[in-house]
């Protein structure tokens, strides 16, 4: 294992090591958005597949694996973000054999592992590498422990150790010492301080979904099993206008493109469920108040080129 300063650090290192400039590399579609700065950084061209909160459709993967020939695949297996799906084991199995046959590195970000939020518990798939080969891990403990943690490790098979090793240093010149020194207190009785995490952002997470369900009730979303953020679906595509009018709110979003490798998914938007119950209900009431004032632009604009004249009264 390598430790790097954060998964972000880890994706750089397996991409500039793998990827050469041309190559077709994989990735889900929406996408993190630090896997797509990391295939475009190591001059790869990005292959997507389309999924949401359902999760990865066997018959196209194994299409676009056909037709793309990739010779990496980006993936967020354990609650993908942003979606939130989890990849069962079955389709591990599958997906690993389809990377296998088509001659596909996989490059899995299990950043989120951990962060399992169902309750009564379950089992959690084994990890993606048990089913493949030539699979290199990145994770980070910045997203199950705290965010201020800027410690994260890349695991990957023998053969690759002492290229990994070689590539770091043009990538990743290390993370801070305390940082590491706390992680390393932390993992020694680590169970305490995951269940507290998860009690966390289970609370939190189903404050945001009750509030979204009950300010935006023409918003829809899956409550994902874990992770750190709920995918809403807009009733119309018009997340860019409800960002810019949100922030004049005094809240900040993120349209859904930033996580789409060609833009797009303008219908979409992410909300982590990482703040306090108050400060996501407080939250949520000003988008409610952004989300009135866009809707109503967007009917009276249509008015206006359905009668071919500016209203009286919008």
């Amino acid at each position: 294992m390598l430790i790097t300063s954060g998964a972000q650090a880890g994706l750089a290192l397996a991409t500039r090591l793998l990827i050469s400039p041309g190559d077709r590399v994989l990735a889900e579609d929406p996408s993190y958005p630090n896997s797509i700065a990391a295939v475009r950084g190591a001059s790869g061209r990005l292959v997507t597949h389309p999924m949401d909160a359902a999760g990865w459709d066997p018959a196209t993967l194994q299409s676009t694996l056909r037709r793309a020939a990739p010779s990496v695949a980006v993936l967020m297996p354990d609650f993908h973000n942003p979606t939130g799906a989890l990849m069962d084991a079955q389709m591990r199995t599958r997906l690993a054999e389809m990377f296998r046959r088509a001659g596909t590195t996989g490059v899995v970000d299990e950043s989120s592992a951990e962060l399992l939020l169902r309750q009564p518990s379950e089992a959690m798939p084994p990890p993606f590498a048990a089913f493949g080969a030539d699979v290199i891990t990145v994770g980070s403990a910045s997203k199950s422990l705290w965010g201020g943690f800027r410690i994260g490790w890349v695991r990957a098979p023998e053969h690759m150790m002492a290229a990994l090793v070689g590539t770091r240093a043009s990538v990743d010149l290390g993370s801070s010492v305390l940082d590491q020194l706390a992680v390393s207190h932390l993992l020694r009785d680590l169970e305490p301080a995951l269940a507290e995490r998860r009690a966390g952002l289970r609370h939190s997470r189903d404050a945001l979904a009750a509030a979204v369900r009950s300010q935006l009730p023409s918003w829809q979303f899956t409550l994902p099993g874990g992770g750190l953020s709920l995918w809403c679906a807009l009733p119309r595509p018009y997340g860019p206008e409800l960002v810019q009018a949100a922030e004049r709110t005094g809240v900040l979003l993120v349209a859904g493109g930033r996580f789409g490798a060609d833009g797009g998914l303008a219908a979409n938007l992410r909300l982590p469920f990482t703040v306090d119950e108050s400060v996501a209900a407080e939250a949520v009431r000003r988008v409610a108040v952004a989300d009135e004032r866009v809707r109503s632009s967007f009917a009276t604009v249509r008015r206006r080129s359905e009668t071919g004249r500016t209203p009286l009264i919008a």
